[in-house]
Formats: structure tokens, C-alpha cells, sequence
């Protein structure tokens, strides 16, 4: 985990977890661009691009905002009439992603703690 820090945006969980965040921005991003609601799409993009930089510089509690806020839409989307199956498949692939990432950055944290600080 040393050279953690040092791996592309694809290769690393928060790099990958923060790339989904960006592109659940860019997704909140279409119902302003019909007009249908711009206020809940700029709203939406603001937070998804918020927690994608703090994902992405590894601070934990934004992967947890980050598996409620997307639990919350994948209901949502369910109500608005979105297919079981795709709303369930979709919803793991996030969920994973912010699991794993979550996870990482909680052992990253506990092996510093346990090593010390760098002398």
C-alpha cells in the first residue's frame, strides 16, 4: 500500500469509486438540460462532484454519504418506474465500488496508525 498514492484514477478503488461519482454528476446533469428539473440537477451535480474529490483524496465518511445517497436514488428510480433488474444491477456495481473503496482506505488508516508517524 505504500505506492498507493502514486496509481492512476482506474487502477486505485477511490480513484474508481470518485470516477462513478463523476459520472453519477454527469448523469444528474440530464433532466436540467431538458429543463424537466434544473435546480435538483444542479444540486445533484454539485454533491456527486463534492464527494468525488473528497473520495478521491481518500476521506472516508464521503463513501459511506456516497452508498446512502446512492441506495436513496436507486429506490427513487424504482418509484419513477426504472426496471428491477437494472435498478438492482446497477445499485451492486456502485455499491461495491464504494464498499471496497471505504474498506481500503479504512486498513490504509489503521496500518498508519499502528506504524506511527514516518520518522
Amino acid at each position: 500500500m505504500k505506492a498507493y498514492h502514486s496509481l492512476s484514477p482506474l487502477q486505485s478503488a477511490r480513484g474508481r469509486s470518485s470516477l462513478l461519482a463523476v459520472l453519477l454528476a454527469l448523469l444528474s446533469a440530464l433532466p436540467g438540460l431538458t429543463r424537466a428539473d434544473i435546480a435538483g440537477a444542479v444540486a445533484g451535480v454539485l454533491i456527486w462532484l463534492l464527494l468525488a474529490i473528497f473520495m478521491y483524496r481518500g476521506v472516508a465518511w464521503t463513501f459511506i454519504a456516497s452508498m446512502l445517497l446512492f441506495t436513496l436514488d436507486r429506490v427513487a428510480s424504482l418509484f419513477a418506474g426504472a426496471a428491477l433488474l437494472l435498478v438492482i444491477i446497477w445499485w451492486a456495481v456502485g455499491m461495491g465500488l464504494f464498499y471496497r473503496a471505504f474498506a481500503i482506505e479504512r486498513a490504509r488508516r489503521a496500518t498508519a496508525t499502528t506504524r506511527g508517524p514516518a520518522a
